[in-house]
């Protein structure tokens, strides 16, 4: 978008990225998410996924995903919505942040929390139903039509349809100030434009275009797939031609490809893949070249037609698009130019960067800058040849400046011809290059030859071509209509745009609906709150120091009938906010359907409702308790400042006032502080020293790795086997006296049919907590009754870094297996954190531990497919679940970490 304070285009960002994949990604339970790649589209929640979209837009081709079909058109539908989100998401954190300086100035000190609270009850959004929509200059018309549907079905009004090399070369002349003719090379992943332009001043004509409307990225990486495969067939190893192992050899491909941009060899692996534990991939910048030789000489072809049409090389080179900072490519071009490339600041995004510029003129905030187009092919009609074949009659040459309009005159091939078909194809007579059929009737019944037939194609600065035709003889007024079959039909459009619409508003239902689930389950129990503020304020003794007013009047409320209230509408909302907590994940378990969305908008509102009285209640709670620890945290006491300010969570002056004590730590209580305020204040070596040193009082024992037998012996009791009654077994362990922790594929819904296996004998299952997200492949099972055996101790995933060692125990009556972390993932819609791992692990180890060096609990496993490394949920990304099943709240968690 244009930003006409700052005078200048700005990226609006897709979480950390400035750009996001044309994909569409549909999920089992229907929903539809844009921009997926790499990894991702190999979660076991997605069902279809569709890209390269863009080189069927106007052919009336479609792909079905759960026995639902999707247009092209459709699929540019969501990409310019998501769009559409990005833009307003970043305005309104602009008119967020505008708002606070406005409060600020007025108020002096503004709490962030205020600002979120008028963005949560203030819709802050500028809404932008306009666009800019750029493509490709050799864009058939159809595909050019097919854009325009795709905004109606999106919602938004195209305001100007704009050649991808002239958007780029728009940026390029702002960035760099160039003058005189640029030639602009725009290779994306699946098209391939070449433009030449003058540049004189703010003046920008277009010259000449060519390109490639099936050529770009993709092919290099079909290319390199193919080379990979090959090698893999002469080690033994057979890819199948579609499926899951030849999209990951692609994947694996395109990473190859980006890696040798900027190095001359590369590598990728690709763990359990066709029944190896891991496949080693190489490849060298020289390889590289002997593969895509004969697929650039398309690239070069089309430069050296355009330098043969120019004559000269160009004063400026301009490349765009991600395959152009390959050396491989990006050389070939300036070989073929005579010339070096311009640099710019982002060649993937400097095609956005002139659509804002473009924008900027429509909207009057930039008057300066004059475009001129040309048209890329030639425009005209069939025709009746002499010698009875059909022949291509031109009514508008390529690269003739645009707008523009030309007529020529036809005339009839039979006497009495009463009705005349016009057949309108773009640059040459082919099937797909039929735009449309042009009827034209109520011409006079006379001999061949005599009517006079005025064709008129208008051609628009959007690209967009109108064509007419009329009867100049009689001057009788006729009517005439498009029927080309692949464009889709207004009914049609108007259709799609009924069922995006449906599907944005239940994507956003359900959107918000989660979220509240979210801060539902990580709101927390309000009964620890209120025992703690119980337990500080029969602790609080009055301060011999003067209080200030505001200190005072809190002090008020807490001694007055406000806080019995207070507690007793917490405890009164608790079972009612669990109830509805439950409902909503059971709603948002079940597929995306236009029939349930009324249910869903009362479940949302009732819930949110439930949620702000909570959330106020414990917000109220939360700063009387921090009053009391304030109060607290000035007691000459280290060893009670310490307490306080622990409890506070201000960990790093936790630690400062336990240095001011005579004597060492005793209390098992106060060693568990100690070791949490390490954890939080991120103090690795600390944490590691300190519980070494206490692991005798606090009855922990640690895992020694050289020589783990002493912990297995301990920890054999805790580790559980889990069977669902239908014969399924796999991993678990015990958490608590009554929790235990497992792979939701163990868990059945009917946990009367479970059974828990332990050392001591087996358990009966009282009750199964899952997860709302299914990407979350872990459970809670609450047992009937307590058990004897100690539980592990939970750890702090903020403490794991990339190489660490880690542990994990496949079978309470095997040894531990050790490993190391090799990656970490972060999912933050869903608030899930993984630890990829090296182990390899038989698929009834998922719902095992994942252990840190000391034998800690930081993560449950999780195996993607067998014969692949293991992965683990963090325990971090467990609150939410931990919580609705219990655990923690009421003092019977073994551990103290997460």
């Amino acid at each position: 978008m244009y930003d006409a304070h700052r005078e200048q285009p700005v990226i609006c960002p897709d979480g950390a990225n400035s750009q996001f994949a044309s994909t569409l990604t549909v999920t089992e339970g229907r929903e539809e998410i844009v921009g997926l790649t790499g990894d991702q589209i190999f979660a076991p929640w997605v069902v279809g996924h569709i890209s390269a979209s863009k080189r069927r837009m106007g052919d009336g081709m479609s792909y079905t995903i759960l026995e639902r079909s999707y247009r092209p058109e459709e699929v540019a539908a969501r990409l310019i919505a998501h769009a559409r989100t990005l833009v307003e998401k970043h305005l309104a954190g602009q008119v967020r942040e505008r708002l606070g300086e406005l409060a600020r100035e007025a108020l002096g000190q503004v709490r962030d929390d205020w600002l979120d609270w008028a963005a949560e009850h203030h819709d802050l959004t500028l809404k932008r139903d306009e666009v800019i929509l750029t493509i490709p200059a050799y864009f058939l018309n159809n595909a050019k039509h097919a854009t325009r549907s795709a905004c109606e079905i999106a919602g938004v009004k195209a305001r100007r349809l704009i050649h991808e090399p002239t958007a780029a070369c728009l940026a390029a002349a702002a960035q760099r100030r160039l003058s005189g003719e640029v030639t602009v090379v725009d290779l994306g992943a699946g098209t391939l434009d070449v433009s030449a332009m003058e540049v004189q001043g703010n003046r920008y004509q277009v010259r000449n275009i060519l390109g490639d409307n099936e050529y770009g990225g993709y092919d290099f990486d079909r290319i390199v797939a193919d080379e990979l495969a090959r090698r893999l067939r002469a080690r033994g190893l057979e890819v199948p031609k579609t499926g899951r192992a030849r999209r990951r050899l692609e994947l694996a491909a395109e990473h190859l490809k980006i890696a040798l941009s900027s190095q001359r060899e590369a590598e990728y692996t690709l763990n359990a893949y066709l029944g190896q534990a891991e496949v080693r991939l190489e490849l060298t910048r020289d390889e590289l070249a002997v593969l895509l030789a004969d697929s650039l000489r398309t690239l070069r072809d089309v430069c050296e037609r355009m330098m043969d049409e120019r004559g000269l090389p160009p004063d400026h080179l301009v490349l765009v698009g991600g395959p152009m900072l390959s050396p491989l490519i990006s050389g070939t071009v300036e070989e073929v130019f005579e010339a070096d490339r311009t640099v710019l600041s982002d060649a993937r995004t400097a095609v956005a960067y002139g659509a804002a510029l473009e924008g900027a003129v429509l909207s009057g905030h930039l008057k300066e800058i004059r475009l001129e187009d040309v048209t890329p092919f030639d425009l005209g009609i069939a025709v009746a040849e002499a010698d009875g074949t059909t022949g291509f009659s031109v009514l508008i040459e390529r690269n003739t400046p645009i707008p523009t309009q030309e007529s020529k005159t036809y005339t009839t091939t039979r006497d009495l011809q009463t009705e005349v078909e016009v057949k309108v194809y773009i640059g040459r007579i082919e099937p797909r290059s039929l735009v449309g059929v042009l009827r034209l009737t109520g011409i006079p019944p006379v001999a061949r030859g005599v009517p006079q037939i005025e064709v008129t194609f208008g051609f628009d600065r959007s690209c967009v071509l109108t064509v007419t035709a009329r009867d100049t003889v009689t001057g009788n007024s006729s009517s005439a209509e498009f029927t080309e079959t692949t464009l889709l039909a207004p009914s049609e459009i108007e259709t799609m745009s009924r069922r995006h619409t449906v599907q944005h508003e239940l994507e956003e239902l359900r959107r918000a609906l989660r979220e509240l689930v979210e801060a539902a389950a990580g709101l927390g129990d309000c009964e620890p709150l209120c025992h703690e503020f119980r337990e500080r304020l029969s602790a609080h003794r009055p301060s011999r120091r003067a209080l200030d007013p505001a200190t005072q009047g809190l002090l008020a409320e807490m001694y007055g009938p406000q806080s019995a209230e207070l507690e007793g509408e917490l405890l009164s909302l608790r079972a009612p906010l669990l109830d509805l907590l439950a409902t909503a994940r059971d709603h948002l378990s079940q597929p995306v359907l236009a029939e349930r969305a009324a249910a869903g908008a009362h479940l949302a509102h009732q819930l949110g409702v439930h949620l702000d009285a909570m959330r106020q209640g414990m917000a109220r709670l939360t700063r009387w308790n921090g009053v009391l620890a304030a109060l607290a945290a000035v007691d000459s006491d280290p060893l009670a400042r310490f307490r306080a300010l622990h409890d506070a969570g201000d960990h790093g002056r936790a630690l400062l006032a336990l240095e001011e004590l005579a004597e060492p730590l005793t209390d098992p209580d106060d060693l568990r502080r100690r070791l949490h305020s390490l954890a939080g204040a991120g103090d690795v070596a600390g944490y590691r020293r300190t519980l070494l040193a206490d692991a005798a009082p606090l009855r922990a024992v640690v895992l020694d790795p050289e020589d783990p037998t002493a912990f297995v012996a301990s920890a054999r009791s805790a580790l559980v086997r889990v069977a669902d009654g239908s014969g399924n077994e796999g991993s678990g362990f015990l958490i608590s006296d009554r929790h235990v922790l497992t792979s939701r594929r163990w868990s059945a819904q009917d946990p009367e049919g479970m059974t828990v296996r332990l050392v001591e004998g087996d358990r009966a299952v009282r009750r199964v907590f899952l997860a709302d997200s299914s990407s979350i492949a872990t459970a809670v099972l609450l047992l009937a009754e307590p058990v004897q055996a100690a539980p592990l101790r939970l750890g702090f995933p903020r403490l794991v870094h990339i190489g660490d060692l880690v542990w994990a125990a496949p079978d309470p009556d095997d040894a531990l297996v050790p490993g190391i972390v090799e990656k970490f993932e972060v999912f933050p819609e869903q608030r899930l954190q993984l630890f990829k791992t090296n182990l390899g692990l038989p698929p009834e180890a998922a719902g095992g531990p994942l252990l840190n060096e000391l034998g800690e609990v930081i993560g449950t496993l999780a195996l993607r497919a067998e014969s692949e490394p293991a992965f683990a949920v963090t325990t971090d990304s467990l609150a939410g679940l931990l919580a609705s099943a219990g655990f923690g709240l009421t003092g019977a968690a073994g551990g103290d970490g997460g």
